[in-house]
């Protein structure tokens, strides 16, 4: 479960930043959908690290 929660953390915190580097490129883009991923990706990733260390 930990390797799972790792991989979609990494996945989604790659996600967050190729999103604000298009919305910083070119303009245009959802600054909602950006923030949203991004709080999402902090709740994820201390999700994993809670997990990480139980599992310890």
């Amino acid at each position: 479960m930990t390797k799972i929660m790792g991989i979609l953390s990494i996945i989604m915190l790659l996600s967050t930043l190729i999103c604000g580097w298009w919305i910083r490129s070119t303009g245009e883009g959802d600054i909602h959908f950006h923030m949203q991923l991004g709080i999402w990706t902090v709740v994820v990733t201390c999700i994993t690290i809670v997990f990480f260390f139980i599992k310890r």
